[in-house]
């Protein structure tokens, strides 16, 4: 295999020694070196989908792309995938006119993650997983193509999550890819995370809390009104409008009349019940109580 640049010979070979890697790979004396015991991962692009694919199958691997609805794949195909926070964790972007290596030895995160070469931001042209310092090549020069392999690279070389993204990795895997669903606990993981973590020690994720956006309350979005002015404004069953010497009926409670207009009420005097003359209303047009 090392003598091949052939990539069908190659994506064969590794297929035929799936099994073989596999053993290396839960090996705790063998599984640091594997990128050096098969360096075609390094060179050679899908190779970290196929061996995916042969654990989980064809349906779990293509689901991230199934789910992911159309408006997200053509918004999030440039540098800033933002929907999946703390992007700053898992994506790193480097100038394509600089060393490569030198970012490597510097860059002291041994966990994998996205690294993003272009001329600027805006201009990716490549993306690679790093893993322990080493380099490799995504297949599809998307960042939604690279978030997929670095979430499967985990599950090729037996790798843990990271503990700021566990919570990230643990909701693809179980409600994109539907992997383990029944025996991830993902709330208990979560409480974990949150009380005997962040709590303890929230040092460590303040940087990424304070980018979590605040919306405003919807009330600020409007001017508040004069207290006075609104209650004067109040027309309701109980309380009727006064015109002048007429009481005005709202309109949302008329069953007489034009629609739009306002049932007038004429006043007449009634004794009261010690003879002393009292002032009463009644419609003109319609009987004497109003129908609310």
């Amino acid at each position: 295999m090392n003598h091949t640049s052939d990539r069908e010979v190659i994506m064969q070979k590794m297929r035929t020694t799936f099994e073989y890697r596999q053993h290396l790979i839960h090996d705790p004396e063998k599984s640091t070196t594997i990128l050096s015991v098969v360096p075609p991962f390094l060179d050679t692009k899908g190779l970290i989908l196929q061996d995916f694919t042969l654990l989980f199958g064809s349906e779990s691997a293509s689901r991230l792309f199934e789910r992911w609805p159309t408006v997200f794949k053509a918004k999030y195909n440039a540098y800033s995938p933002c929907v999946l926070l703390p992007i700053t964790y898992f994506l790193k972007y480097h100038h394509a006119c600089r060393s490569i290596q030198e970012h490597l030895e510097a860059e002291e995160n041994r966990q994998p993650y996205i690294l993003a070469t272009g001329s600027s931001k805006e201009a990716i042209s490549q993306f690679f997983i790093v893993v322990d310092k080493k380099l490799i090549p995504c297949q599809e020069s998307s960042s939604l193509a690279a978030i997929d392999e670095l979430f499967k690279v985990h599950f090729v070389f037996s790798i843990s999550y990271d503990l700021p993204l566990k919570n990230m990795y643990t909701f693809l895997q179980t409600t994109i890819y539907g992997i383990d669903v029944g025996t991830t606990k993902y709330l208990d993981d979560l409480q974990d995370l949150i009380f005997e973590h962040v709590f303890v020690d929230p040092a460590p994720y303040m940087d990424e809390v304070l980018k979590i956006p605040i919306l405003s309350d919807l009330c600020a979005e409007y001017e508040r009104p004069d207290k006075e002015e609104v209650i004067s404004t109040m027309v309701s069953r109980f309380n009727h409008q006064l015109v002048g010497n007429q009481h005005i009926c709202p309109d949302h409670l008329e069953t007489h009349g034009e629609p739009s207009s306002p049932h007038r009420l004429e006043s007449r005097h009634v004794p009261d019940g010690q003879g002393n003359p009292s002032t009463s209303s009644q419609r003109s047009d319609m009987p004497e109580t109003c129908n609310d």
